[in-house]
């Protein structure tokens, strides 16, 4: 036992220094890394400021360029993102017409207010505006492109347009029918902005107008606005076919009131139908003579055809009996008496003034024209 425990004691002391053995080499591969590590600081740390000045001049130029790259980008996206607003709130001529024609008058205001156009500037030129108001004025006729071309519609509205701080009403006739271009949106943002007006206040606007303008188009129509569209229409029948249908109404309950015609209708009504047409036909030939009278009050140096017709008249009358009496009077001395026991002319005498005989016996202001009287 004793020799085994001695054998184990001289086995434990062999082991050991080999594990001292052990750690020395490992603190001396610790010791070497360390070495090389700090050799290849130290030789990185002596190549470092070149390279580092070098490298943060590329990152700041290509930082520089990427910031260059997002603001052209930004403003391209922008401007492109402004003309589609300007578009969707843009009306060309055909769509003002038909918006003015087929519309109650509410919801066309709605929709053609506060929006934009492109106004003809003379030649290929144009310039866009702002539709700020609109006008009742004389109909006249607007070109209207539809399925089967172009057709004429008359329209009765003028609308006052806005550009910068001026102001022009225009007919809808000068309004353009194609769209906004890219260089006519930058002259109007150049334009608003000298005259005191950021172009960002129209976006919101724009929005707006585009949506008002979408709902406009597919407005549907009900029996009330239709009927309320015919009401407020005025009446297509002028003055001269209203006196027209009075005389007809007239002549009607007069033809009614004969032996027969008492039978079939009731007398009240018949007198009644009389005095409704009779009124009627006299207020209509009161406005027939205000508005002859208005339209020569515009034209002082004009006659009126009734003034015409009688001065024509009273001197036709002038002529005839001058040449009447002057050819009696040659009869008259010409022949001497007549003889009571002759017979005489059936026929009535018939004066022809083709001599110029007006000099003789007519009064200052008569004329020597020819004519015939018996």
């Amino acid at each position: 036992e004793r020799a085994g425990t001695v054998a184990k004691v001289q086995a434990k002391g062999e082991e050991e220094p080999v594990a001292g053995n052990v750690d020395t080499t490992s603190s001396s591969d610790s010791e070497s890394s360390e070495e090389s590590a700090s050799s290849s600081s130290s030789s990185a740390s002596e190549e470092s400021p070149a390279e580092e000045a070098e490298a943060e001049a590329e990152a700041e130029a290509e930082a520089e360029e990427e910031e260059t790259q997002l603001v052209v980008e930004d403003e391209e996206t922008r401007r492109r993102r402004e003309l589609s607003f300007l578009r969707a709130a843009h009306l060309r001529r055909d769509d003002l017409a038909r918006l003015l024609l087929d519309l109650p008058e509410e919801q066309a205001e709605n929709a053609i207010l506060r929006s934009f156009v492109r106004l003809a500037a003379g030649g290929a030129a144009c310039m866009l505006a702002e539709v700020t108001g609109m006008e009742r004025s004389a109909p006249y006729s607007v070109p209207l492109m539809g399925d089967r071309g172009v057709d004429t519609r008359a329209v009765g509205v003028q609308i006052r347009c806005k550009r910068g701080s001026s102001t022009k009403l225009v007919k809808i006739t000068s309004v353009s029918n194609q769209d906004v271009t890219e260089a006519e949106f930058e002259q109007w943002r150049k334009h608003s902005q000298r005259a005191g007006v950021d172009a960002d206040y129209y976006l919101e606007q724009m929005r707006q107008k585009a949506a008002d303008i979408n709902a406009a188009k597919r407005y549907v129509h009900d029996e009330a606005s239709v009927a309320r569209r015919l009401k407020s229409r005025p009446n297509p029948e002028f003055d001269a076919q209203k006196e027209s249908r009075m005389r007809f109404l007239l002549q009607c309950a007069l033809s009614q009131m004969d032996i027969s015609g008492i039978r079939d209708y009731d007398t009240e009504e018949l007198e009644a139908r009389y005095r409704d047409a009779l009124n009627g036909l006299q207020v209509q030939e009161h406005a027939s003579t205000q508005m002859q009278d208005r339209w020569f009050d515009k034209r002082p140096n004009l006659f009126s055809l009734k003034m015409i017709n009688q001065k024509n008249l009273d001197r036709q009358i002038r002529d005839d009996r001058h040449a009447l009496h002057y050819a009696l009077r040659e009869e008259e001395g010409g022949t001497g008496a007549l003889n009571p026991f002759q017979r005489r002319a059936c026929r009535p005498v018939v004066a022809w003034d083709t001599k110029l005989t007006a000099v003789e016996g007519l009064s200052a202001g008569g004329s020597s024209g020819g004519g015939a009287s018996s």
